[in-house]
């Protein structure tokens, strides 16, 4: 019996709400792609950061078919107790099979370490955090983060640049993709999905997540770019 393909995706709540019984993209995906399986590595409130890491750490160390690359907004950071073991727990363990050849991760509480040991922060979870620390955050969100900070669009796109670089050093098939279209021209994404379909059409609330209708639309762009990588 011929072995499936691999996918991994990795994203923000874009590509895996939170709690939602809207079925995202890479649901669908999967339902077009039966040749695969397809791993969702996308959190809630996913940081350009982790998501760095998640990539470089499956780029260099393991042998998914294609990965599929979601950036999301910038802004945000993620804590870590321990990069490396969290990374191999994170990409490889408790993954819940959500189809016949799709697998997520279980939803958790994202307001604290989680028991992945991440804990992820955007500037509307600020407010979660305890008034003995908040000082402390907003103070690091201004100096740390802020416009030119780890946070920043200049170091995702440094970051799109890098994971390009390895999917070429190592001979992997990538491919990039921003949510919106808050970037200069110098990102190294295959699309933009605002720029294919307008979030303001598809979105169904504030944070820009799409429903089933958009979310059907962008799985079969994905698997006509995807395919020919397989």
């Amino acid at each position: 019996m011929k072995s499936k393909k691999t996918v991994a995706v990795i994203g923000c709540s874009f590509s895996k709400w939170h709690n939602s019984s809207v079925k995202n993209w890479p649901q669908y995906f999967s339902g077009l792609a039966p040749q695969c399986n397809v791993y969702n590595f996308s959190q809630y409130i996913n940081s350009n950061s982790l998501q760095y890491l998640q990539a470089r750490h499956i780029l260099e160390n393991k042998n998914y078919n294609v990965l599929i690359l979601q950036w999301t907004t910038f802004g945000r950071i993620t804590f870590l107790k321990q990069e490396e073991k969290m990374l191999e727990t994170l990409l490889h363990k408790r993954l819940e099979k959500k189809g016949q050849n799709y697998y997520e991760y279980p939803d958790c509480d994202y307001y604290g370490f989680d028991d992945f040991g991440v804990m992820h922060i955007n500037p509307g979870s600020i407010d979660r955090v305890s008034k003995k620390y908040r000082n402390v955050v907003e103070k690091m969100w201004t100096e740390v983060v802020g416009t030119n900070g780890f946070g920043s669009g200049e170091l995702r796109e440094a970051m799109q640049h890098h994971i390009q670089h390895l999917a070429k050093k190592n001979n992997k098939a990538l491919l990039q993709f921003q949510w919106l279209d808050d970037t200069s021209q110098d990102q190294e994404v295959d699309f933009i999905v605002d720029n294919v379909y307008p979030l303001k059409e598809y979105s169904i609330d504030e944070g820009f997540h799409f429903g089933n209708k958009g979310n059907i639309l962008l799985s079969e762009y994905i698997n006509k770019k995807v395919s020919p990588l397989l």
